[in-house]
């Protein structure tokens, strides 16, 4: 990790601010922004940088990451749960 990127890092720990990343399959409102800003502050404590990623291989859903922790709500991810369950229980 260079310098500058650790600086950054602890920097934001100090100021009590985390960075987070939602990625979609398309552009979030700013509205939809701002309810995720409010949705990580909740989880975290913390105030919020949020980086916005748009993946077209995201069918509908959403992933988003907060340091080190992902909540992965893709339909990608739900039908992956699905199938493992019927494969388990079979």
């Amino acid at each position: 990790m260079d310098v500058g990127r650790s600086f950054l890092e602890l920097y934001n720990h100090l100021k009590g601010i985390v960075k987070a990343t939602v990625t979609t399959a398309i552009e979030l409102e700013n509205s939809t922004i701002e309810d995720f800003k409010k949705l990580v502050k909740q989880l975290s404590g913390y105030d919020v940088v949020l980086v916005q990623l748009v993946d077209p291989n995201v069918i509908g859903g959403f992933k988003l990451k907060i340091a080190d922790k992902q909540i992965d709500e893709t339909i990608q991810s739900k039908l992956k749960d699905l199938k493992l369950k019927f494969t388990t229980n079979a």
